[in-house]
């Protein structure tokens, strides 16, 4: 303390709470930056008719913003097609070779809450309207693109622009709270996680998911919670209580599927602990150990955790495991996002 200033003094001491996933395993919680506008003049979000459009597993944004057409800055004179009542902003993902190190904090009752963000976009304006015939081969060539990917169409949704303090409000710690005894009640076991979940999950219903998610980990190894949910749906024919957890909260579901003992949760996706193939399963787990740090991974991060454990894989061996568990992004790989149900 020598070296700070005598005035400068501590006034208070805070818990800090880290909570790794929301309440909600559907949720993320993504950071959104401007860069082309600065922090004195952001972009009027209070008007009405605000509209979005999102696709999850390409993390691609746009935002509709309508203009204030009679306004003095409004160039009226301008040409026809250049005359435009909203203003759409498209999202490019911040790439980040060792996830995102950001969090939110908020403090709550003498405690420190921390949020991590799971990626960042930034937000630029489409200016495509500027040239009809240009925005239309540019349009037919990302319709191509998506077709060949099998990308996801852009949804609509439903937006609600918040300040940070109102948007975590005082429920951030009961959410953070929620998230850490969920982690703790799947550590147990199955009937461990009965007993701590209560009257919702019976010791019935949790003996009959262990064979379940053991028969979807073998078949899917990475899937998401909505995939774990169409899952049970299907094995309802066959199990009457898989439809019943199909039910469930997000955490409720989330304690069950991981106290089976058959899946890891790495970046809110459930990952088999164990692969089908003998040959390539220690190369698995140097794998999924690399996925539990890093967001992305490169062909030298995984043959270099190999050699430091002492393996030698081929190329095909590398080719298999990565497929199975990861997305090719081109110069790198991320966790897959969905399984092919």
């Amino acid at each position: 303390m020598s070296h700070l200033d005598a005035n400068d003094v501590v006034v208070a001491e805070l818990d800090v709470v880290v909570s790794n996933q929301l309440a909600s395993l559907a949720t993320q919680l993504v950071m959104l930056q401007q860069p082309l506008r600065p922090n004195w003049r952001p972009y009027n979000t209070d008007r009405s008719g605000i509209s979005a459009r999102f696709k999850p597993q390409a993390r691609r944004l746009e935002m509709t913003l309508p203009l204030d057409t009679r306004g003095e800055n409004y160039g009226d004179c301008a040409e026809a097609h250049k005359k435009i009542s909203s203003l759409t902003l498209r999202s490019t993902a911040v790439e980040d070779a060792g996830g995102c190190a950001c969090a939110i904090g908020v403090v709550r009752e003498q405690q420190l809450l921390l949020l991590p963000l799971d990626y960042t976009l930034q937000l630029r304006p489409d200016m495509s309207y500027l040239n009809a015939e240009s925005a239309k081969q540019r349009k037919e060539g990302e319709e191509s693109e998506e077709e060949d990917v099998a990308e996801e169409p852009l949804t609509a949704v439903e937006v609600t622009v918040k300040r940070l303090d109102d948007a975590l409000g005082g429920g951030g710690a009961a959410a953070a709270a929620a998230a850490a005894g969920t982690s703790s009640a799947a550590a147990g076991g199955t009937a461990a996680a009965a007993a701590a979940l209560g009257d919702a999950v019976t010791a019935e219903l949790s003996q009959a998911m262990d064979p379940i998610i053991k028969a979807l980990a073998q078949r899917h190894p990475v899937c998401s919670m909505a995939n774990v949910r169409q899952w049970l749906q299907q094995q309802g024919g066959e199990e009457p209580l898989a439809k019943q957890a199909a039910q469930l909260s997000d955490a409720l579901l989330d304690a069950l599927v991981t106290a089976s003992g058959h899946v890891l949760c790495i970046r809110r996706m459930y990952v088999a602990k164990a692969g089908t193939t003998a040959a390539t399963e220690g190369l698995r787990k140097v794998i999924v150990g690399l996925l539990t740090d890093k967001a992305t991974l490169r062909k030298a991060d995984v043959f270099g955790a190999a050699e430091a454990a002492g393996l030698s894989p081929t190329e095909s061996q590398y080719q298999k495991v990565m497929r199975e568990l990861c997305r090719n992004n081109g110069n790198h790989w991320t966790i897959k996002t969905t399984a092919d149900m």
